[in-house]
C-alpha cells in the first residue's frame, strides 16, 4: 500500500511522516507527495502517481481527484 498526498512535501514532510509513523507504523510501502500548492515544489496529480506506481485502487475524500484517477483507468474508493 502507498500513501499519494496533496500536501506540499517541503512544508509538512515531518508532519505528516510523524502521524503515519505513529499511526500505521510499517503498513505502507511509500508515501509520494504531489505538492498541491505548486509554489512549494513541483506538482504532479495523483493519477500520474498511481499510474507510475502501478495503484490500481485509489481511496481518496476528492471528488477532483477520483474523477481524474478514474478516467485514467484506476478505481476509486470515494
Amino acid at each position: 500500500m502507498h500513501i499519494v498526498t496533496s500536501r506540499p512535501e517541503k512544508l509538512t514532510f515531518a508532519q505528516t511522516m510523524d502521524s503515519i509513523k505513529l499511526h500505521f507504523s510499517n503498513k505502507f510501502t511509500s508515501v509520494h507527495f504531489t505538492n498541491y500548492y505548486p509554489k512549494y515544489g513541483p506538482l504532479k496529480s495523483k493519477a500520474d502517481v498511481c499510474v507510475e506506481e502501478g495503484i490500481k485502487i485509489l481511496i481518496d475524500d476528492s471528488l477532483s481527484y477520483a474523477q481524474e484517477c478514474a478516467k485514467r483507468g484506476i478505481k476509486v474508493l470515494l
